[in-house]
Protein backbone atom coordinates (compact mmCIF):
# COMPACT_ATOMS: atom_id res chain seq x y z
CA UNK A 1 0.00 0.00 0.00
CA UNK A 2 2.74 2.45 0.97
CA UNK A 3 4.50 1.83 -2.64
CA UNK A 4 1.07 2.54 -4.06
CA UNK A 5 1.26 5.54 -2.73
CA UNK A 6 4.54 6.63 -3.28
CA UNK A 7 4.22 6.09 -6.87
CA UNK A 8 0.96 7.66 -7.19
CA UNK A 9 2.78 10.77 -5.70
CA UNK A 10 5.97 10.63 -7.79
CA UNK A 11 3.19 10.44 -11.11
CA UNK A 12 1.87 13.73 -9.68
CA UNK A 13 4.72 15.59 -9.01
CA UNK A 14 6.28 14.32 -12.61
CA UNK A 15 2.97 15.97 -13.92
CA UNK A 16 3.15 19.57 -12.20
CA UNK A 17 7.18 19.20 -13.42
CA UNK A 18 5.70 19.07 -17.19
CA UNK A 19 3.08 21.14 -16.90
CA UNK A 20 5.36 23.94 -15.87
CA UNK A 21 7.62 23.50 -18.50
CA UNK A 22 4.59 24.08 -20.65
CA UNK A 23 3.51 26.73 -19.25
CA UNK A 24 6.41 29.07 -18.70
CA UNK A 25 7.22 29.16 -22.28
CA UNK A 26 3.53 30.53 -23.27
CA UNK A 27 3.85 33.13 -20.50
CA UNK A 28 7.15 34.35 -21.81
CA UNK A 29 5.74 36.02 -24.96
CA UNK A 30 7.49 36.69 -28.01
CA UNK A 31 11.06 34.90 -28.10
CA UNK A 32 13.72 37.08 -27.28
CA UNK A 33 11.83 39.68 -25.83
CA UNK A 34 11.76 40.40 -22.35
CA UNK A 35 8.57 41.43 -20.43
CA UNK A 36 9.28 44.87 -18.43
CA UNK A 37 7.20 46.37 -16.08
CA UNK A 38 6.94 50.35 -15.65
CA UNK A 39 8.46 50.63 -12.11
CA UNK A 40 10.08 54.33 -12.28
CA UNK A 41 7.55 56.96 -14.37
CA UNK A 42 8.58 60.69 -15.14
CA UNK A 43 5.97 63.20 -16.53
CA UNK A 44 6.79 66.22 -18.51
CA UNK A 45 4.62 68.96 -19.10
CA UNK A 46 2.84 72.13 -18.62
CA UNK A 47 -0.16 73.27 -16.32
CA UNK A 48 -1.98 70.58 -17.94
CA UNK A 49 0.32 67.97 -16.71
CA UNK A 50 0.98 70.03 -13.31
CA UNK A 51 -3.28 69.10 -12.58
CA UNK A 52 -4.20 72.78 -12.91
CA UNK A 53 -7.81 73.98 -11.19
CA UNK A 54 -7.87 70.00 -9.82
CA UNK A 55 -7.47 71.42 -6.28
CA UNK A 56 -8.24 74.80 -6.27
CA UNK A 57 -10.01 76.57 -9.20
CA UNK A 58 -8.80 79.73 -7.37
CA UNK A 59 -5.55 79.54 -8.43
CA UNK A 60 -3.13 80.92 -10.98
CA UNK A 61 -1.55 78.96 -13.37
CA UNK A 62 1.43 81.50 -13.21
CA UNK A 63 1.78 81.48 -9.68
CA UNK A 64 4.41 79.13 -8.13
CA UNK A 65 7.91 80.57 -7.66
CA UNK A 66 10.42 80.62 -10.65
CA UNK A 67 9.68 79.11 -14.13
CA UNK A 68 12.49 76.80 -13.31
CA UNK A 69 11.87 75.02 -10.21
CA UNK A 70 9.45 72.56 -9.33
CA UNK A 71 7.33 71.32 -6.41
CA UNK A 72 7.15 67.72 -6.08
CA UNK A 73 3.32 67.63 -5.07
CA UNK A 74 1.47 65.47 -7.74
CA UNK A 75 -2.25 67.06 -7.71
CA UNK A 76 -5.22 64.59 -7.20
CA UNK A 77 -6.66 63.15 -9.47
CA UNK A 78 -4.15 64.43 -12.07
CA UNK A 79 -4.18 62.12 -15.32
CA UNK A 80 -0.45 61.38 -13.74
CA UNK A 81 -1.30 60.37 -10.35
CA UNK A 82 -4.33 58.50 -12.30
CA UNK A 83 -1.37 56.38 -14.34
CA UNK A 84 1.03 56.37 -11.57
CA UNK A 85 -1.62 54.47 -9.66
CA UNK A 86 -3.07 52.29 -12.72
CA UNK A 87 0.89 50.74 -13.56
CA UNK A 88 1.63 50.59 -9.96
CA UNK A 89 4.99 52.98 -10.23
CA UNK A 90 7.28 52.40 -7.90
CA UNK A 91 8.76 56.18 -8.32
CA UNK A 92 6.88 59.08 -9.72
CA UNK A 93 9.19 61.87 -11.08
CA UNK A 94 6.93 65.60 -11.52
CA UNK A 95 9.22 67.52 -14.07
CA UNK A 96 6.49 69.62 -15.32
CA UNK A 97 5.01 73.48 -14.37
CA UNK A 98 2.23 75.86 -15.38
CA UNK A 99 3.49 78.09 -18.39
CA UNK A 100 6.63 75.46 -19.49
CA UNK A 101 7.31 74.89 -22.58
CA UNK A 102 9.90 72.76 -24.59
CA UNK A 103 12.45 75.28 -24.00
CA UNK A 104 11.84 75.38 -20.34
CA UNK A 105 12.25 71.67 -20.20
CA UNK A 106 15.67 71.70 -22.66
CA UNK A 107 16.72 74.25 -20.19
CA UNK A 108 16.90 71.95 -17.59
CA UNK A 109 17.99 68.43 -18.99
CA UNK A 110 20.38 70.04 -21.50
CA UNK A 111 23.23 72.02 -19.89
CA UNK A 112 24.36 72.83 -23.40
CA UNK A 113 21.39 73.92 -24.85
CA UNK A 114 20.74 77.75 -25.38
CA UNK A 115 17.28 79.33 -25.17
CA UNK A 116 15.79 80.37 -27.73
CA UNK A 117 14.11 83.52 -25.78
CA UNK A 118 10.81 82.31 -25.33
CA UNK A 119 11.37 81.69 -21.51
CA UNK A 120 14.60 83.49 -20.66
CA UNK A 121 15.70 82.72 -17.07
CA UNK A 122 18.91 82.06 -14.65
CA UNK A 123 19.83 78.45 -15.78
CA UNK A 124 23.24 78.42 -13.63
CA UNK A 125 21.42 78.71 -9.88
CA UNK A 126 21.94 76.60 -7.20
CA UNK A 127 17.93 75.77 -7.59
CA UNK A 128 18.38 74.92 -11.13
CA UNK A 129 21.66 72.99 -10.94
CA UNK A 130 19.67 70.70 -8.41
CA UNK A 131 16.60 70.18 -10.40
CA UNK A 132 19.05 69.38 -13.18
CA UNK A 133 20.93 66.68 -12.02
CA UNK A 134 17.37 64.92 -10.39
CA UNK A 135 15.69 65.05 -13.48
CA UNK A 136 18.67 63.85 -15.62
CA UNK A 137 18.97 60.93 -12.84
CA UNK A 138 15.39 60.60 -13.00
CA UNK A 139 14.81 60.56 -16.88
CA UNK A 140 18.18 57.86 -17.13
CA UNK A 141 16.22 55.73 -14.94
CA UNK A 142 12.61 55.81 -16.10
CA UNK A 143 10.74 52.88 -17.85
CA UNK A 144 7.90 55.07 -18.98
CA UNK A 145 7.91 58.78 -19.78
CA UNK A 146 5.20 60.98 -20.31
CA UNK A 147 5.56 64.28 -22.78
CA UNK A 148 2.86 66.83 -22.90
CA UNK A 149 4.07 69.76 -24.48
CA UNK A 150 3.16 72.30 -27.31
CA UNK A 151 0.01 74.12 -25.67
CA UNK A 152 2.35 77.43 -24.73
CA UNK A 153 5.06 76.94 -26.92
CA UNK A 154 2.37 77.63 -29.85
CA UNK A 155 -0.79 79.29 -28.15
CA UNK A 156 0.00 80.88 -25.18
CA UNK A 157 0.74 84.68 -26.65
CA UNK A 158 -1.62 84.16 -28.95
CA UNK A 159 -4.45 83.02 -26.09
CA UNK A 160 -3.18 85.59 -24.17
CA UNK A 161 -3.43 88.88 -27.16
CA UNK A 162 -6.92 87.11 -28.29
CA UNK A 163 -8.11 87.49 -24.46
CA UNK A 164 -6.86 90.64 -24.07
CA UNK A 165 -9.30 91.47 -27.50
CA UNK A 166 -12.54 89.72 -26.50
CA UNK A 167 -11.94 92.04 -23.10
CA UNK A 168 -11.31 95.40 -23.91
CA UNK A 169 -12.73 95.30 -27.53
CA UNK A 170 -16.33 94.71 -28.01
CA UNK A 171 -16.13 94.97 -32.18
CA UNK A 172 -13.48 92.51 -32.21
CA UNK A 173 -14.03 90.21 -35.31
CA UNK A 174 -13.22 87.45 -37.06
CA UNK A 175 -10.69 89.13 -39.39
CA UNK A 176 -8.32 90.88 -36.52
CA UNK A 177 -9.00 86.87 -35.13
CA UNK A 178 -7.29 84.97 -37.82
CA UNK A 179 -4.82 87.86 -37.95
CA UNK A 180 -3.55 86.81 -34.07
CA UNK A 181 -4.22 83.11 -35.24
CA UNK A 182 -1.87 83.87 -38.40
CA UNK A 183 1.24 84.74 -35.51
CA UNK A 184 1.27 81.16 -34.79
CA UNK A 185 3.30 79.96 -37.63
CA UNK A 186 6.49 80.44 -36.95
CA UNK A 187 6.11 79.23 -32.75
CA UNK A 188 5.00 76.23 -34.03
CA UNK A 189 7.73 75.66 -36.05
CA UNK A 190 10.48 76.76 -33.12
CA UNK A 191 8.17 74.17 -31.17
CA UNK A 192 8.72 71.60 -33.35
CA UNK A 193 12.93 72.12 -33.39
CA UNK A 194 12.83 71.95 -29.44
CA UNK A 195 10.46 68.75 -29.10
CA UNK A 196 12.95 67.04 -31.46
CA UNK A 197 15.78 68.34 -28.91
CA UNK A 198 13.91 66.83 -26.16
CA UNK A 199 13.02 63.83 -27.27
CA UNK A 200 16.69 63.19 -28.87
CA UNK A 201 18.22 64.46 -25.21
CA UNK A 202 15.34 61.48 -23.59
CA UNK A 203 16.97 58.88 -26.30
CA UNK A 204 20.37 59.92 -25.15
CA UNK A 205 20.06 59.52 -21.42
CA UNK A 206 17.40 56.62 -21.89
CA UNK A 207 17.72 54.80 -25.22
CA UNK A 208 15.26 51.91 -23.54
CA UNK A 209 12.61 53.76 -21.69
CA UNK A 210 8.88 53.99 -23.43
CA UNK A 211 8.30 57.39 -24.13
CA UNK A 212 4.70 58.49 -24.59
CA UNK A 213 3.60 61.93 -26.44
CA UNK A 214 0.25 63.36 -25.71
CA UNK A 215 -1.12 65.79 -28.62
CA UNK A 216 -3.33 68.65 -28.32
CA UNK A 217 -7.17 68.60 -27.30
CA UNK A 218 -9.96 70.89 -28.22
CA UNK A 219 -9.48 73.67 -26.46
CA UNK A 220 -13.28 75.48 -27.45
CA UNK A 221 -14.83 71.77 -27.05
CA UNK A 222 -16.67 72.94 -24.09
CA UNK A 223 -17.96 76.02 -24.97
CA UNK A 224 -21.64 76.26 -25.89
CA UNK A 225 -23.28 77.89 -27.66
CA UNK A 226 -20.13 79.64 -29.95
CA UNK A 227 -20.37 82.70 -31.27
CA UNK A 228 -18.76 83.14 -35.16
CA UNK A 229 -15.35 84.10 -33.83
CA UNK A 230 -15.88 81.21 -31.24
CA UNK A 231 -16.38 78.60 -33.88
CA UNK A 232 -13.30 80.17 -36.36
CA UNK A 233 -11.04 79.80 -33.23
CA UNK A 234 -12.26 76.18 -32.35
CA UNK A 235 -11.17 75.38 -36.45
CA UNK A 236 -7.80 77.08 -36.02
CA UNK A 237 -7.38 75.28 -32.92
CA UNK A 238 -8.07 72.02 -34.49
CA UNK A 239 -6.33 72.74 -37.20
CA UNK A 240 -3.13 72.86 -35.05
CA UNK A 241 -4.63 69.79 -33.46
CA UNK A 242 -4.10 67.95 -36.74
CA UNK A 243 -0.76 69.85 -37.20
CA UNK A 244 0.87 68.51 -34.44
CA UNK A 245 -0.02 65.12 -34.70
CA UNK A 246 1.26 64.65 -38.46
CA UNK A 247 4.44 66.08 -37.25
CA UNK A 248 4.65 63.78 -34.15
CA UNK A 249 3.81 60.69 -35.97
CA UNK A 250 5.10 61.35 -39.60
CA UNK A 251 7.31 64.19 -40.45
CA UNK A 252 9.41 64.27 -36.81
CA UNK A 253 12.34 62.54 -36.95
CA UNK A 254 11.81 60.62 -34.03
CA UNK A 255 8.14 59.56 -35.16
CA UNK A 256 9.41 55.60 -34.29
CA UNK A 257 10.85 56.77 -30.60
CA UNK A 258 7.55 57.47 -29.40
CA UNK A 259 3.99 56.29 -28.57
CA UNK A 260 1.24 58.84 -29.56
CA UNK A 261 -1.54 59.04 -27.68
CA UNK A 262 -4.29 61.21 -28.83
CA UNK A 263 -6.51 63.14 -26.13
CA UNK A 264 -8.07 65.15 -28.70
CA UNK A 265 -11.61 65.07 -26.79
CA UNK A 266 -10.43 65.94 -23.25
CA UNK A 267 -13.42 67.57 -21.49
CA UNK A 268 -12.33 71.17 -19.78
CA UNK A 269 -13.89 72.64 -17.79
CA UNK A 270 -17.01 74.31 -18.23
CA UNK A 271 -16.82 77.73 -19.96
CA UNK A 272 -19.26 80.96 -18.73
CA UNK A 273 -21.13 82.58 -21.09
CA UNK A 274 -19.51 84.46 -23.56
CA UNK A 275 -19.76 88.64 -22.18
CA UNK A 276 -19.88 87.67 -18.88
CA UNK A 277 -17.23 88.69 -16.35
CA UNK A 278 -16.75 85.31 -15.79
CA UNK A 279 -15.71 84.19 -18.88
CA UNK A 280 -13.09 86.71 -19.04
CA UNK A 281 -11.12 86.23 -15.19
CA UNK A 282 -11.89 82.58 -15.80
CA UNK A 283 -10.56 82.22 -19.40
CA UNK A 284 -7.02 80.51 -18.06
CA UNK A 285 -9.31 77.53 -16.12
CA UNK A 286 -11.78 77.02 -18.73
CA UNK A 287 -9.00 75.96 -21.64
CA UNK A 288 -7.99 73.17 -18.74
CA UNK A 289 -9.02 69.52 -18.60
CA UNK A 290 -11.75 68.73 -15.86
CA UNK A 291 -11.20 66.06 -13.57
CA UNK A 292 -13.10 64.06 -16.34
CA UNK A 293 -11.16 65.57 -18.94
CA UNK A 294 -7.99 64.19 -16.66
CA UNK A 295 -9.52 60.78 -16.67
CA UNK A 296 -10.34 60.79 -20.14
CA UNK A 297 -6.35 61.38 -20.70
CA UNK A 298 -5.26 58.69 -18.44
CA UNK A 299 -7.15 55.89 -20.22
CA UNK A 300 -5.76 57.10 -23.16
CA UNK A 301 -2.47 56.60 -21.80
CA UNK A 302 -3.10 53.40 -20.47
CA UNK A 303 -4.90 52.05 -23.58
CA UNK A 304 -1.69 53.12 -25.53
CA UNK A 305 0.44 50.96 -23.74
CA UNK A 306 1.27 47.49 -25.53
CA UNK A 307 0.15 44.65 -23.76
CA UNK A 308 3.43 42.90 -23.53
CA UNK A 309 4.10 45.39 -20.63
CA UNK A 310 3.60 43.50 -17.20
CA UNK A 311 1.06 46.27 -15.41
CA UNK A 312 -2.11 45.69 -13.65
CA UNK A 313 -4.94 47.97 -15.23
CA UNK A 314 -7.52 49.41 -12.01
Amino acid sequence: MLKTEKRIISIILLMALMLAACVVPAFAGVPGKKLKRYENYVFIGDSIAAGFGLESEDENPMEGGSMLTVDEHIAEGSYAQLVSKAIYAESVFKLAHAGWTADNVLSIVDPTYESTGMMQQDTDSDEVTALRETSIKAISEADMITVNLGNNDCTMMVMQNLRSQFQSDDEFDITEARGILGTMDQTILQYEANYDRLIGRIRELNPDCDIYVLGMYDLFGSMEPKNLTQHVLEELNLKLCDELKSYYTEESEHKDDITYVDILETETFAYHEYGEAEYYTDFMLQVHPSAEGHKYIAQQILAAIPQDVMHDLI
